[in-house]
């Protein structure tokens, strides 16, 4: 053992390295002896340890004990002086000669009341005394230093209303010692009424009459304290090893001040008799172990001495190599047996060594005839690694190149590598580490790393390589060895051919996916087995069938996915009809009204292949658009010619009658009146008709578009409706502060007169009409808008749904004239503007038509943006709805 266990004790430190060179040899002797030392040295530590720890905790018990007897006795010593100064100040206050100098002239208590002060027992100790009148002011005073009577005139107003005692404790200006002041009211002899303060000021040390105990054999001290460990008395605090507090109780009137007396031993003192103790200690260690350590030394090396021979011998054999011991130690005790097991051991191992000499050479023989066939095995190998058109190369197990075929080194030449890089001994792992910034490198240096350690058994990667002028692709194959050989096999083969077809054929297939993805018809394909094997966005769109429902599916589960959707489910016969018969390449064309929201029909027809993968192909095309625009020209036709039949039937009739019979004047002005009201009709349905089919036709490329005025816009049309006030009041508003908006100023101007037409027809009983401009945070969409409001007939919620059809007029009682083209004349204007048409109907109380046009152009139609000619007077068409 080399270290002390008590590091930090140098006494102990010194003997140790004593112990350490004990003269003789270093053997087993000087670690029984350096043993047997610790031993004892840890025993004797551990007693004497527990020995002073006991003492140490005696004496601390037996100083504790005498400090708070001592702190009780200094405690009650204070209290009884305390309490005796405060009943003198009692006695002295309620003394006649105080009470009756009040009253008395300054000459004539000046013969007897300063004596009576000055030779008082606490003015003979130092103490302050002094008579306060009752404005705080000296009367009287006998103190040991002169001025020292300051007392706050608040504090003595407290006292004498009150007329009870105030004991505290002050300092002189914030420093110097603390004295104990008592201020106690004197009471005038016959009205019992406070008229003066007798003041005690006193020295709380000198009260207290504390000091350290000079007899004891170590060093006290005493503090007086409060609750915040503010020092009253003692000076400043001390380091102490023990301390106590007693609490010191002054009395009622000193209730509210909370005290502690401490008492405490320094530190020094209490040390100093420790070390006594623990140096008593340690001498009487050191004389224990020294002669114990001599008794151990010599014994230690009588046990040794035969170990000690026995070693010399086996040094012997070492040193000259030859198996030959000798022993005359006598075999009676365990160091006897041992050297004759050692002779025994020494006699079989010179045996043991000719019988291994012997197989040495016979496997020396079998190791060299192994080699050779290894070297031929080894030959073989790499010709026939060389005979491969692979870059092959062969790794140990911690990725370094064992052998490489001769396409790897001609290859990797021919790419500018060094002819020492190329071969055995390069840490392959390390040159694919190195190319980290490559790409692909960092998943093949991982994957290597994988099969290497043993995660996976086979990595593949392909890569594109220049080498040396044109690009080509290789497929890296990395496989582990057989069980037990430990490394890997890394064969980089050309497949820039497969490549090259792969690209080819990727790209015909994008081709193809772009086709059918971006063709306006559904496409499905089914295969041989009847399996859907593709359905387009464009179809998957249209019928709402999810892939899943389909794909890999037979073509049964698609047809009633269709009948499922379809609009008469037993109307539609499936695809089995589309397929053909006889060998036909195509099939007829069947419709599939589906049941969705605008009842939409789709065109389905179908195509056959001998192609295995896609035997047959079904088209799906949306025709719902045209067999909607053939339903509304037929529609259209069939209405515009009856409402032009009516007009032609009545000028046909009434131009016969004329030519069949002579009427007197009259009748013949009144039929040709009626005539002429058929014909400006028909002129109107024509006129009406022509407009909306220029407007659609030309979509708005012949309106003027320059900023409109909407106040203006409204002023014209009231002016060329001339509308009779008294029947149909006109309210205008917002007229002023309204954004100029952007459009076409006639064809505005003939939308507003459609509708300021149609609200006094529409109230053919009168009623007021009102038209606004709404504008600002009003304002739908930051345009601006021309609302009509009228009290008329209004409009059923049904045909409020069809007011924008050709033709279509709410009322159907043929009292109020039009032709039912104003208002989709109206929409068609206002949607080529970019605007809106709002109208809002309750039947029978009156409709409110709102205008909704931006304030910029909403396009770069031709002829927008730049500028065009006032608004004209030319004479526009406007029809009642």
């Amino acid at each position: 053992m080399r270290k002390s266990l008590y590091g930090g004790r140098a006494r102990w430190r010194a003997a140790l390295i004593w112990l350490k060179h004990v003269p003789g040899k270093p053997g087993l002797a000087r670690r029984i002896v350096l043993r047997a030392t610790t031993l004892l040295f840890v025993v004797l530590a551990l007693g004497g340890g527990a020995s002073f720890a006991l003492t140490a905790v005696l004496i601390k018990e037996q100083v504790q004990g005498s400090l708070r007897h001592e702190a009780r006795l200094a405690a009650q010593r204070i209290e009884l002086e305390v309490g005796n100064v405060y009943q003198h100040a009692l006695a002295m206050a309620e003394s006649p000669l105080l009470s009756s100098s009040l009253t008395d002239t300054a000459a004539g208590r000046g013969a007897y009341l300063a004596p009576f002060l000055q030779n008082d027992v606490l003015a003979r100790q130092g103490a302050t005394l002094a008579l306060l009148d009752f404005t705080g002011d000296p009367v009287s005073v006998a103190q040991a230093e002169p001025g020292a009577v300051e007392v706050p005139p608040s504090t003595v107003d407290a006292v004498l209303l009150r007329g009870e005692v105030s004991a505290t404790l002050v300092r002189s200006n914030g420093q110097g010692p603390y004295q104990l002041q008592i201020l106690v009211p004197v009471k005038l002899p016959d009205s019992q009424q406070a008229e003066g303060v007798l003041l005690v000021r006193a020295d709380l040390e000198q009260v207290a009459a504390l000091m350290p105990d000079e007899h004891s054999h170590t060093l006290r001290f005493h503090l007086l304290l409060t609750d915040a460990g503010t020092v009253l008395i003692g000076g400043e605090q001390r380091t102490a090893l023990f301390s106590v507090r007693e609490p010191v109780y002054l009395g009622a009137p000193f209730a509210d001040r909370q005290l502690f007396l401490e008492v405490g031993v320094e530190t020094a003192g209490v040390l100093h008799l420790l070390g006594l103790w623990l140096a008593s200690y340690v001498a009487a260690g050191v004389l224990v172990l020294l002669p114990v350590l001599l008794a151990v030394r010599r014994m230690a090396r009588k046990l040794t001495a035969p170990l000690a021979q026995l070693t010399s011998r086996v040094d012997d054999i070492c040193d000259s190599g030859r198996l030959d011991f000798a022993w005359e130690y006598p075999a009676n005790d365990e160091i006897g047996r041992l050297g004759q097991s050692f002779r025994t051991m020494v006699e079989r191992t010179a045996r043991v060594q000719g019988e291994l000499e012997l197989r040495v050479a016979e496997r020396t023989h079998e190791l060299q005839q192994s080699k050779e066939q290894l070297a031929h095995s080894l030959r073989f190998a790499q010709s026939t690694l060389d005979g491969l058109t692979a870059h092959i190369c062969v790794l140990d197990a911690n990725g370094v190149i064992r052998s490489v075929n001769k396409a790897w080194r001609e290859f990797a030449i021919a790419n500018g590598a060094r002819p020492e890089r190329v071969g055995a001994g390069v840490d392959y792992l390390a040159v694919c580490g190195a190319g980290r910034g490559q790409a692909g490198a960092a998943q093949v240096a991982q994957g290597l790393g994988k099969v290497l350690h043993g995660e996976q058994e086979l990595f593949e990667w392909d890569y594109a390589c220049l080498s040396p002028d044109r690009l080509r692709w290789f497929r890296l194959r990395a496989s582990r060895l057989a069980d037990g050989v430990g490394g890997v096999v890394v064969a980089h083969e050309d497949i820039s051919a497969t490549k090259l077809a792969e690209a080819a054929l990727q790209d015909r297939n994008d081709q193809l996916d772009t086709l059918l993805s971006s063709s306006p018809d559904g496409l499905l394909s089914v295969d041989a087995e009847g399996m859907v094997r593709f359905a387009n966005a464009t179809f998957l769109r249209m019928t709402g069938i999810a892939p899943a429902a389909i794909l890999n599916r037979p073509e049964a589960v698609l047809d009633e996915c269709l009948r499922r959707i379809a609009d008469d489910p037993t109307g539609f016969p499936g695809l089995s009809c589309l397929r053909g018969a006889g060998g036909q390449e195509e099939a007829p064309r069947h419709l599939l009204t589906l049941a969705d929201a605008r009842h939409s029909v789709l065109a389905v027809t179908g195509a056959c292949s001998r192609a295995r993968s896609v035997r047959r192909l079904y088209y799906f095309r949306d025709v719902t658009h045209e067999i909607e625009v053939d339903r509304m020209k037929s529609d259209f036709l069939a209405t515009a010619a009856h409402e032009l039949r009516t007009p032609m039937a009545s000028i046909f009739g009434f131009s016969e009658l004329l030519l069949a019979d002579d009427f007197d004047a009259d009748t013949r002005r009144d039929l040709l009146q009626t005539i002429h009201q058929e014909t400006d009709k028909l002129v109107t349905i024509i006129n009406e008709l022509l407009d909306l089919a220029r407007i659609e036709a030309r979509r708005g490329k012949d309106f003027r578009f320059q900023p409109v005025e909407p106040a203006a816009l409204v002023r014209r049309a009231l002016g060329a409706l001339a509308i009779d006030a008294a029947t149909w009041p006109v309210a205008t508003f917002g007229m002023d502060g309204a954004p100029a908006v952007w459009g076409d100023p006639d064809k505005l101007y003939q939308a507003l007169l459609n509708v300021l037409s149609n609200a006094v027809k529409y109230s053919p009983d009168g009623g007021p009409i009102a038209i606004r401009i709404i504008s600002g945070e009003h304002a739908h969409a930051g345009g601006v808008g021309i609302q009509v409001q009228d009290a008329g007939i209004g409009i059923s919620a049904p045909d409020l749904a069809r007011v924008f059809e050709r033709f279509f007029r709410a009322d159907t009682s043929g009292k109020i004239p039009g032709t039912g083209l104003g208002m989709p004349i109206v929409k068609e204007i206002v949607d080529l503007h970019g605007g809106e048409v709002v109208v809002d109907s309750v039947f029978g109380q009156g409709t409110v038509v709102t205008l909704w046009l931006p304030v910029r152009a909403f396009g770069d139609r031709p002829g927008m943006p730049g500028t065009a000619p006032a608004a004209t007077n030319r004479p526009v068409q406007a029809s009642i709805v």
